[in-house]
């Protein structure tokens, strides 16, 4: 299963998950937020995240989280803000993160808008 298989699979789980007026939340944030990836930067985006908490907050950056550890990225126990922000962390890597970011980003707009009902 290549990258973009692995990302799809456990956005459509993660989507699923959701319910009530917090997915409705959840969908109008997940539809603005590959715009706030690109026009922030992931290490901004992640500490805006958890500075916000709460849903649907709290709820993405977790998602995020749990995008990371499945894909092996993010060791289990470490923060993906960690990773991102830790000095050893290459620019290089920091690029691929964000890209990864991205793409999850992307699967979960789309299966937010085709899964949740939009909030009135």
């Amino acid at each position: 299963m290549n990258l973009e298989q692995q990302i799809s699979k456990l956005a459509l789980d993660l989507v699923k998950k959701k319910h009530g007026s917090a997915a409705g939340e959840y969908r109008s944030f997940c539809e603005g937020f590959p715009a706030l990836l690109r026009t922030a930067g992931l290490a901004q985006t992640l500490a805006f995240l958890r500075a916000k908490g709460g849903s649907p907050h709290g709820d993405l950056s977790s998602d995020l989280q749990s995008h990371f550890e499945a894909l092996q990225l993010v060791p289990a126990g470490r923060s993906l803000l960690e990773v991102v922000i830790d000095p050893k962390t290459e620019t290089a890597q920091y690029r691929f993160f964000s890209q990864v970011a991205l793409r999850i980003a992307f699967w979960h707009k789309r299966l937010c808008q085709a899964l949740l009902e939009k909030n009135s």
